[in-house]
């Protein structure tokens, strides 16, 4: 996504973890980037989350 995200975007993310719906997740980290840590990876012939 070659954008800057939006301020809805991320204060979804936000209210989520704040809200009861995000009591199963413990140590997680949410990454709100649009896709930038996805990347082309060579050695494995694809693209691969980092």
């Amino acid at each position: 996504m070659p954008r800057l995200t939006d301020v809805d975007e991320i204060s979804s993310l936000v209210l989520f973890v704040a809200s009861d719906d995000a009591g199963y997740s413990t140590g997680v980290e949410f990454v709100a980037d649009g896709g930038y840590l996805l990347v082309l990876d060579s050695s494995f012939g694809g693209y691969s989350c980092w």
